[in-house]
Formats: C-alpha cells, sequence, structure tokens
C-alpha cells in the first residue's frame, strides 16, 4: 500500500475564552509519500507537527486543503482501515482475568474477522511477537514487556499495512525498546508491513529507519536516506574556543552563534570549512580552551 499527500495543510480552530478563537495552521503545503515496506523515522522537535502529520497520513483525520491518497484514491475509509496509530501502550484496555488467546479471539471478532482469519492470524503473530510461552497466561499476570507484544498482535489482527508509532517508545525501559525494534523488523522484513516512528529520540530512529524525515513547524526540512542525514551528523559541529585576552574573530565559511570578549562559539561544516586552518588564524598562546560538539538535529 502507498499513501500520499498532495499541498495538504491543517488548520485548526482554537477557541479563546467563550466568544473568541483564533486559527492556527499547523501543516501546510505539505507533499510527502510512503512506500510499501519502507522504515521510516519522523523527527521534530517539540510543536514541530509530528502527530498532526502522522494523524493526516493514517486518516484518523482529515486535511483543511489537499489530499491524502491511498494507492491512488482520496478514500479516507479504506486509508483509516489499512493504518493503526501507536501513541500509548496503556491506553488499550484488556480483560485481565481471560487468557491472552481469549482476548486476541474477542478483538477479532469484534472487528468481524472469521475464526478461520482470527486463528491463521494468531499463529503468524504469535511467532512475530513471541507469544508461544504467554498465549495461555491471563492479561493479569503479564508483566509490561509481554503486554507489549500483545497490544501488537492485536494492532495486526486487523489487516493494518502501515504501523505508525507516535512517540510510543520513548516512556519505556531501553531493554523494551530493543525488543520493540527487533520484533518490528522482523515484521517489515517477512511481511512487508510499512513502519512509521514519529519521534524527538535520536537513538531509537537510529536502529531502525533506513529513511529519515526532519520537519519543523509542519514543513520537511529535509528528507532522505539515513546515511546522508549521519553524514550530515558527523561534519557539522559546534565549536567554543574560550581566550585569554581579547581577540579578532577572522573571517570564514562558519556560522557565529555566540561572541563575547573572551570566547566565539561557532557552527561549523567540515565539508566547507578547514577547522586546521582557521585555528592557525589564531595566534595559539591566546587560546585557553576548545571544545567540540555534535550538532542536534533540532538545530539542523
Amino acid at each position: 500500500m502507498e499513501v500520499n499527500s498532495k499541498n495538504v495543510s491543517k488548520v485548526y480552530k482554537i477557541k479563546k475564552g467563550l466568544f473568541r478563537s483564533y486559527l492556527v495552521k499547523v501543516v501546510e503545503n505539505f507533499n510527502y509519500s510512503i512506500k510499501q515496506g519502507e522504515i521510516i523515522g519522523l523527527i521534530g522537535g517539540e510543536r514541530s507537527g509530528k502527530s498532526t502529520i502522522v494523524n493526516l497520513l493514517s486518516g484518523k483525520v482529515a486535511p483543511s486543503d489537499g489530499e491524502i491518497l491511498v494507492d491512488g484514491e482520496n478514500n479516507r475509509s479504506k486509508l483509516r482501515n489499512s493504518c493503526e496509530i501507536i501513541s500509548d501502550f496503556k491506553k488499550r484496555k484488556f480483560i485481565k482475568n481471560e487468557s491472552v488467546y481469549n482476548n486476541l479471539v474477542r478483538f477479532g471478532i469484534k472487528n468481524k474477522l472469521s475464526m478461520v482469519d482470527i486463528e491463521k492470524k494468531i499463529s503468524i503473530y504469535k511467532d512475530v511477537f513471541e507469544l508461544e510461552k504467554i498465549i495461555n497466561k491471563r492479561i493479569g499476570e503479564l508483566d509490561n514487556l509481554s503486554l507489549i507484544k500483545v497490544y501488537l498482535t492485536i494492532s495486526m489482527l486487523r489487516g493494518t499495512s502501515v504501523l505508525f508509532f507516535d512517540s510510543a517508545l520513548s516512556g519505556l525501559k531501553v531493554v523494551e525498546r530493543n525488543v520493540i525494534l527487533k520484533m518490528l523488523k522482523r515484521l517489515n522484513k517477512e511481511y512487508k508491513t510499512t513502519i512509521f516512528v514519529s519521534s524527538n529520540d535520536f537513538i531509537d530512529i537510529e536502529k531502525i529507519c533506513k529513511r529519515i524525515t526532519i520537519i519543523d513547524r509542519g514543513l520537511i526540512i529535509k528528507d532522505g536516506p539515513f546515511e546522508d542525514l549521519r553524514n550530515v551528523l558527523c561534519n557539522n559541529k559546534e565549536i567554543s574556543i574560550t581566550f585569554n585576552k581579547s581577540v579578532a574573530i577572522p573571517e570564514g565559511d562558519f556560522e557565529i552563534l555566540e561572541n563575547s570578549d573572551y570566547m566565539i562559539r561557532i557552527r561549523i561544516d567540515f565539508n566547507r570549512c578547514d577547522f586546521a586552518s582557521l585555528i592557525n588564524q589564531f595566534d595559539i598562546k591566546t587560546i585557553s580552551d576548545i571544545n567540540i560538539a555534535s550538532v542536534s538535529l533540532a538545530e539542523l
């Protein structure tokens, strides 16, 4: 399944008091495509529009302008039925006194699946999500990781083609996240399920995603293979130089972030600026300290 957004914008009406309101444009002229079998990471800071974009691409909310196409059709119902958003693993309600198997069957029946289809899908995902040891246990006996595995199985029973994670991994322990990411890789490899991870945690994104999209205020800042982004991160550095006396700052292909009498902080791209030549322009005796740090994704 392929999802495409064309010139999509989303405007929300925000109430202020009893009689006043104002419009906020969260996403504007958003053109984007998700191909079947991709593993995509969506990165952005607070209020960058990540959740709104996930809701638009999954069909949860309708765009104010533009259209979202699924396999070339403007069919929001088909889109919603093919996508699943996971934002909080604690939201789904289980029947705690019944077994994992019974909970899965109940969900399948609720979604109008035949018992043949239910059994077939349970057999498939029991292996993917490692349910063999817990399938007959009561939900109330399960630890957090096991509950997450059941949650994921239920998400896939309904025939999900695109699985969206909207900051769902951030509240989990490292071990739990690693196990989930490993299972998602298998789900993608063996069943071509499209995985879309929205997060502001670059570590999770790095472990699984082959394509990265960076957004800010609803606009795409960068979109492409993960390796391209890795090269940008490796070559872009933030450098602070502290002096023991006031010095003149030479010209160069760098961005000055902060400049005072005894310190300068710059952002530099090593592909464009020779750092050694830059340092040689200073009197080495005037430099008391140099600190080099990686540039954050938000700053890029």
